[in-house]
Formats: C-alpha cells, sequence, structure tokens
C-alpha cells in the first residue's frame, strides 16, 4: 500500500496567469529500493484569478492504490479515501493559493510508483461554496530520479536480450494468412490480381454477398458483382455438406478463385484468408498472390473477446471496430461487460434511473445523481469515457453487426457483487417513488437492506458493492434485465443463448449483519447459512434463465465455495454438478495455486472456457516499466508468454528454459482424454482500469487479439507436442520467429489500414554497442528501427537501422520503432553500452564494474 507523508509547504510566488488553469507537478526526487519508498515532490500552481482560501477549497483524484496517514499531514490538511480509488483532500483557512502564486509539498512514498497511468489521476479542485470545479492539468516526472537506476527498469539492452533469440526469416517463407490455416500448399504460379471479383454463390449464401463485398470491395478495393453463371466467375463458391461447420477449403489457380464449405461461417473465413492474401500484395505493391490450396477449420468452437466497457465507456462505433478485427481474424464469441461497480452502460426500459445515475460519474456529494468519479474521470458527468451509455436501439444495432459477421453476442451483467452502480441507482428510484408516496413501486426493484451492517471490502475497495440476495426485489430486479435484454435480441432478428451473470469476487462478510437476510435464514430451512445465499441466488437466477431457454456463465467463483479465502478458493461446490454451467476460468495467476482450475472443471464435466489472466488478459503490463498502460497483478505478461500458452496443458511452458521451468509441478491436474471435449476454447480479456482513450485501448488490445487468434484458431504447436525432447527450446523458438516476422512483415500492417486503422502497439526496441558497433533488433522483426545521435526522439525521417552501424563515442542514440506508414512507437535511450567485460553508461559517461 502507498502512503504519502508530507514533510514541509511553502508558498512561491510566480507570474499571474489571468487564465482559469491549475496544474499539479510531481516529480519523484529519489527511490530507495531496500526500503521500498520513494521521495515525491508536489506542485500546485495557481494559474487562474481564482482565489484558493478560507478552508473553501478541496483537491479530489483517483489513483490506483495507496493512502495518505493523516497523522503526516500539517496541521489542518485532513485527506480521506471515500470509497473505491477516489481521494479527497481538505483544506483548513491557514492554506491559501492566491492568483500567481503556487503551493510546493514534499512527499514520502512508502512504495515505488508502478506505472504513470495509476495516477494520481482525474485531479481536480472543488470549491466548497461556490459548488464548482476546476480541472487541474497534471503532470508525473520519474525519470531523473535518484537511484531509479536500482529497480533494474526495463532498457534498452534488457530489450535486446529479450529479443536476441528471434531468427530473421526470409521474405518466401513468411507466413501468408494469420490464424495459421490447417494445411496450406503452394503452387508454383501467379494468381494475378483482377479489377474487379465476379462472384458465383450458391441460394443458400446469396444472404452473406453484402458483408463478402464489405470486405473486398469496401476494404481491399477491389469491386465485387454476382453473377448467375458459373463459367463467367472468377471466384466461385461450392456448398458440400461433409466439410464440418466452420471449416473450408480455398483454391486458387490460374485465374480462378474456389471455396468450397458448408456454412456460412467457413465461407466468410475462406473470404477473409483470401482478403489476407490481397492485403499482403497490396502492401508489398505487387499486382498477384500465390496459387496454393488451403485447407482449413478452428481448432476450437469457441474463440472469443471479452470488452469491459463499465469501468471506462466506448460506445458502439468503437465496438464495431473491434467486431470487424475480430471477423477478420476468425473470432466468434463477443462477450460484453456492460455493468460493474464504476458504470451502467445499457439503456433498460422501465428503469431509466439506471442510466440516468448509473451511467454517470463525476463529483457529486451523495450519488443521488451520479456515481463518485473514477480511473480518473475528473468532476464533469458529461465526459467520456467515465460517462456514457448503449441506447437500445444501439446495442441491437450491434447484436445485428455481430450477426452478420458469425459472432455470437454474450451480454454480461454483474450478481451479487460489481453491482454498486445499480445499487447507487434503485436507491434513487427508490427515493423518488417514496418522495411521491409509492411505496410498492419504491420497493419493487430495490436492491438494498438499509439497516444491514455488513463489513467487508471488495477487490477494488468498495464496501457496498454487492446486492441484498435475500430481498425478492433483487430476483425481480435480475427477471426485469433478461427479459428486456432477451428482447433486444429479438428485436435484432436474434436469440440469446448464453447469459453472463459474473459472480466473481464476492467479499467475504456481506450479508453477515443483515436484519433482512437473517429473517431470510430464519424461514428458509434449505439455506442454512450465510455461505450458501449465493448458491440459492444463483439457482434462482438459473431457474429465470432455463424457462427461457438461455444458458447460464459465469466467472469460475460461481462454483467454488464462498470463503473468507475466496480470491485464493480451490474447493469446488459439488452442488452444482449436473447444472448446465459455463465457468470462464480467469484466476490462474502463477504459483497461485488455480493454475489447473480448468482441467478440474473440465473432469467434472463442465462447459469450460479458459480465460487465463496469465495469458489472455490484454489489461496485463508485460514489464515494469513506468510509461506502460496495464496492471500486473497477475504478474507480467508478454505477448510470447501468451502465445506460449498451450490451452489443454498450461504447464507445457514450464518443460522451456524459461523463467516457468521453477512453476512445474508433479501433482497438477491434467486434463483427462476423454474430457477434452468439454473445453470449448479460449477467450482474451480487455478490463478498462487504465484504458482511458482509444489510443491506450488500441495499444493494449492489438496485436494481443491476434495472438489469441492464433491459439484459439490453428492446430497445436510442434513445440508442444513432445515435452521430453531435447530440441524443445530451438523448435519453439523457430516456431516463434515465424510467428513474430510475420506478423511484423506483413499482418501487422493490415491494421493500419482497415475498419479505420488503429493504433496497435509499437514495442520500444532493444540495442547494444560493443566498441563502436551499434546493433539493435525488435520483437516484431520488419518494422522500422529509426535512431538518432544527439540524444533527440527520432522521426520517421531519421536513420534507419539496416545493420551493423558505427557510432561514435561522443554520440547519444535513441531509438523508435515505427509502422509501414510512419507512426512511431515511444522512445527508448540507449544508456548503456557493452566494451568487452565492462557497462559502460551513456548518459553519466563512466564506467560501472
Amino acid at each position: 500500500v502507498k502512503k504519502f507523508i508530507i514533510f514541509f509547504f511553502l508558498l512561491t510566488a510566480c507570474s499571474k496567469n489571468d487564465s482559469n488553469e491549475f496544474s499539479a507537478l510531481w516529480t519523484i526526487k529519489e527511490v530507495d529500493a531496500d526500503s521500498n519508498t520513494s521521495t515525491v515532490y508536489l506542485e500546485i500552481e495557481n494559474n487562474s484569478n481564482i482565489q484558493l482560501n478560507n478552508g473553501n477549497w478541496s483537491l479530489h483524484w483517483n489513483q490506483l492504490g495507496g493512502a495518505i496517514i493523516n497523522s503526516s499531514l500539517p496541521n489542518g490538511i485532513v485527506s480521506k479515501r471515500v470509497n473505491g480509488e477516489y481521494y479527497i483532500m481538505n483544506f483548513s483557512s491557514d492554506y491559501t493559493i492566491s492568483p500567481g502564486n503556487k503551493l510546493e509539498l514534499t512527499f514520502k512514498l512508502n512504495g515505488i510508483l508502478n506505472r504513470i497511468i495509476y495516477g494520481p489521476i482525474g485531479i481536480f479542485i472543488h470549491l466548497n461554496k461556490e459548488n464548482t470545479n476546476y480541472d487541474v492539468i497534471s503532470k508525473i516526472d520519474w525519470k531523473n530520479a535518484k537511484g531509479i537506476k536500482n529497480l533494474n527498469l526495463p532498457n534498452a539492452l534488457s530489450r535486446f536480450e529479450d529479443n536476441k533469440d528471434i531468427i530473421n526469416v526470409d521474405y518466401s517463407d513468411l507466413g501468408l494468412v494469420i490464424p495459421s490455416p490447417k494445411k496450406i500448399i503452394l503452387n508454383k504460379e501467379e494468381f494475378n490480381i483482377p479489377k474487379d471479383f465476379s462472384i458465383y454463390l450458391p441460394e443458400l449464401y446469396i444472404e452473406n454477398y453484402g458483408i463478402i463485398n464489405a470486405i473486398l470491395s469496401d476494404e481491399i478495393g477491389i469491386k465485387t458483382k454476382l453473377t448467375k453463371s458459373t463459367s463467367e466467375t472468377n471466384v466461385l463458391v461450392f456448398h458440400d455438406d461433409n466439410f464440418d461447420d466452420e471449416n473450408y477449403s480455398l483454391d486458387i489457380s490460374n485465374n480462378l478463385v474456389k471455396v468450397t464449405t458448408s456454412s456460412s461461417s467457413g465461407l466468410l473465413y475462406a473470404i477473409n484468408s483470401l482478403a489476407q492474401l490481397l492485403m499482403n500484395s497490396k502492401i508489398e505493391n505487387k499486382t498477384s498472390i500465390p496459387s496454393l490450396s488451403i485447407t482449413d477449420g478452428p481448432r476450437f468452437k469457441y474463440r472469443g473477446i471479452h470488452f469491459d466497457i463499465s469501468r471506462n465507456f466506448y460506445g458502439a462505433d468503437q465496438i464495431k471496430q473491434l467486431l470487424d478485427y475480430m471477423f477478420y481474424f476468425k473470432l466468434n464469441k463477443f462477450h460484453l461487460n456492460i455493468t460493474d461497480d464504476e458504470g451502467w452502460r445499457i439503456e433498460i426500459p422501465g428503469l431509466p434511473e439506471l442510466t440516468e445515475v448509473g451511467s454517470k460519474r463525476g463529483f457529486t456529494v451523495d450519488e443521488s445523481q451520479n456515481l463518485n468519479p473514477a480511473y480518473g474521470s475528473g468532476h464533469d458527468v458529461n465526459k467520456l469515457p467515465g460517462s456514457g451509455y448503449l441506447k437500445k436501439k444501439e446495442f441491437i444495432e450491434i447484436i445485428k453487426y455481430a450477426n452478420e459477421r458469425n459472432i455470437e453476442v454474450i451480454p454480461e451483467i454483474n450478481f451479487p457483487a460489481h453491482s454498486r452502480a445499480a445499487i447507487k441507482s434503485m436507491i434513487t428510484r427508490y427515493n423518488r417513488f417514496m418522495e411521491i408516496g409509492d411505496v410498492e413501486s419504491a420497493e419493487e426493484y430495490l436492491l438494498t437492506d438499509f439497516e444491514d451492517q455488513s463489513e467487508y471490502m471488495s477487490a477494488q475497495r468498495f464496501n457496498d458493492n454487492v446486492i441484498c440476495v435475500c430481498r425478492e426485489s433483487s430476483v425481480r430486479f435480475f427477471e426485469k434485465l433478461v427479459s428486456e435484454i432477451e428482447n433486444m435480441f429479438l428485436e435484432a432478428n436474434s436469440v440469446i443463448k448464453t447469459f453472463h451473470v459474473g459472480g466473481d469476487e464476492l467479499p467475504y462478510g456481506a450479508w453477515k449483519k443483515s436484519p433482512i437476510c437473517n429473517d431470510f435464514l430464519s424461514l428458509n430451512s434449505e439455506v442454512n447459512s450465510v455461505e450458501d445465499l449465493p448458491v440459492y441466488f444463483l439457482i434462482e437466477m438459473m431457474k429465470i434463465l432455463n424457462e427461457k431457454n438461455i444458458s447460464m456463465a459465469g466467472w469460475e467463483d460461481v462454483l467454488l465455495l464462498h470463503s473468507e479465502n475466496a480470491q485464493n478458493a480451490t474447493k469446488i461446490n459439488t452442488k452444482f454438478l449436473g447444472y448446465n454451467i459455463t465457468p470462464y476460468v480467469w484466476n490462474n495467476v502463477w504459483g497461485g495455486g488455480r493454475e489447473d482450475m480448468i482441467y478440474k472443471f473440465a473432469n467434472m464435466d463442465f462447459k469450460v472456457i479458459m480465460s487465463n489472466s496469465a495469458a489472455f488478459y490484454f489489461d496485463m503490463t508485460d514489464d515494469k516499466d513506468p510509461e506502460n498502460f496495464g496492471l500486473s497483478w497477475s504478474g507480467f505478461v508478454s505477448y510470447k508468454d501468451a502465445w506460449l500458452t498451450e490451452p489443454l496443458n498450461v504447464y507445457a511452458k514450464t518443460y522451456l528454459n524459461s523463467e516457468f521451468e521453477k512453476f512445474r509441478r508433479d501433482d497438477n491436474v491434467e486434463l483427462e482424454v476423454d474430457k477434452i471435449s468439454n473445453f470449448r476454447g479460449i477467450q482474451g480479456q480487455m478490463w478498462t482500469e487504465t484504458v482511458r482513450n482509444k489510443e491506450i485501448f488500441d495499444e493494449l488490445m492489438y496485436p494481443n487479439l491476434i495472438i489469441l487468434a492464433e491459439k484459439a484458431w490453428s492446430q497445436q504447436s510442434d513445440w508442444s507436442k513432445n515435452l521430453s525432447s531435447l530440441d524443445i527450446d530451438e523448435v519453439m523458438n523457430r516456431e516463434w520467429s515465424d510467428f513474430v516476422n510475420t506478423l511484423g512483415h506483413r499482418t501487422l500492417h493490415h491494421l493500419s489500414v482497415l475498419f479505420g486503422g488503429v493504433d496497435f502497439d509499437l514495442p520500444k526496441p532493444g540495442g547494444i554497442i560493443i566498441n563502436d558497433t551499434l546493433f539493435s533488433n525488435t520483437i516484431f522483426p520488419g518494422m522500422d528501427v529509426r535512431f538518432t545521435r544527439d540524444g533527440s526522439e527520432p522521426s520517421y525521417d531519421d536513420e534507419i537501422y539496416i545493420g551493423e552501424t558505427y557510432i561514435d563515442p561522443s554520440e547519444s542514440v535513441v531509438f523508435k520503432l515505427f509502422d509501414k506508414y510512419g507512426r512511431g512507437g515511444r522512445y527508448i535511450e540507449l544508456d548503456r553500452i557493452y566494451i568487452g567485460e565492462t557497462y559502460v553508461d551513456a548518459s553519466e559517461k563512466k564506467v560501472l564494474k
């Protein structure tokens, strides 16, 4: 836990600025790795014409973790954590900042800065009497902190070491389609790309022409037209019932493209494979594509992406672009997390408070009109991404859009925990009806026991985020939601197949001091204790879903015994054996004891989805770089870590010469051969606590989505088939090199132009100077590494690294990775050079033995 200790403050005059601006500069002055402390200097500057005085102002912000010790603050300053990660600091009349002045504070931080994105963020000043708020422009300066080098943060040298085993693959050996097809045979001929495609479709597939045209014409730029004659076509589609669902063959020879399949999904995946071949040629300025034969089909039937739009909201346009890329890379399940503690993001007819209150974040005294700020959303209730929701018609359009692309939408609304937005919204509804004396309507969907004195703390540090499951109105609320969402699917000419109820991270202690629950327990002999209440409520929800022929899904927590050890629980609740519940198994922290939980569930005949947090949580950062986005509670997860994950045996990577060796176990549970069919597939998760804008979203989602698609669709990697092989590391490295070379030279560049384009991750390059020669590498060979020699940030016009390069000892080298279209990532300084047996610090120009 980070703790701030303020040592001193002083006021300093500066030039007056009449603009209504406040700024805060957080400077990390020193870090001490031995004591795990930091010294921080904070400067709050008043660049406005507003006087901050007379105890009339307070400072508000969010930060992930940490708390100020009030006893360490000067007299007259009191800080408190309101709920979750929302903080307020109040100042007495002794603290005045006049226009043109600043307040300076020096802190001690019990802890080391993890990432800039953690905050403090979303800072604003509130004037109490005027009830007005002002944004505070904030900046964190950490690079020059004393002791920063002792933290062993990633640098150019360490990144060079990470990438050094990657082999540069010859262009002729690059992959052509991602995810990799089951079988591909190259012919000697080339297929000359025509100006337009004449497409013959069997009557069964005519309805798919619109999406085919959208891919080939709108995105690739080749006009298409339907033809009724098989002799006047250059794209010929056949239906063959012998093909499994989603499977296809694609044969390209002479002047004909032939597709054979048994399903619309197989047809569309074949077209997407053709589209990738065409995009490769377009990027490489070619006029032909290879003549070849592809036989293809998915390894797993479930290939999903989860997107949390509650913590930070993203609307229909962003979701549709994500669906486009999912479709392009043959993913078929879209798990939309619509609600959580920090936001309710869908319109529900008859319950307007859910969006009037629950979809908004900003300054509030009592949360009767909106929720508190969270994740840096600030004071403005009309500001994205803290506020916002999907209108009913928008959600219906999303369902239609997904269905056209063979993607099933799986909505998630959290019960009974992670429900604070719903709880607060229904309290507002209750109060509105009580004001007019309508008690029945007030209590119709109430989720709260106002007399509950239970004490608990959720994983996100809320003490009021659990629904009172003992109220009949809570079950009624769930039934109302299911009915309304079911109707939205019907209006989209679709059918909801699966409803995800969340069910995770229920804090221990909920309901223990609830009078309503105590009465409920005394009247219901089949429910023995508070610990049985989650089971009771889950079964009630299941009854509602079963009546509608909707399958229930939830995070694996719903099938575990509820206890004080909930976050690390491993005991499966046998009461649910035989029930149709699909667990999404997520809590797979290495060393946590739950790495094999998914196989335990599958062996007990539950149909399981792998949502592995140590591999497929896209919001997990890959290393300790403070400039990275994302969290790290499940460890650091690199692209290679995700790619190395063999879904049917997560322990396969422990047989490699890597950091995972230490996690090899002899007593882990394996997936039984006759239970493999219970393993439905895998899903990548995007939680959005740190995803505060589209640029961050793009960086964390891509290329993670592509790696997930490769693991979900393509066949098992060769290296993991024989774990006792002496060549296992060599085979693995060759396969990894083939994959990342294909991404770097080809596939990633598709992302720059298709579907409006995204700013996919461009990782910092690695580099080393041996004597006077510069060497550089990147995780994605084929991307441009550009550099400067004068310490400045590189641009696309600067020198490109094409091989060993002479560097004068007086030069300061800075690297940056660029795509083919000139967009660059974050720069990295070459802060160490290697000469013989010594390391030389390039910034301090001194030898470090």
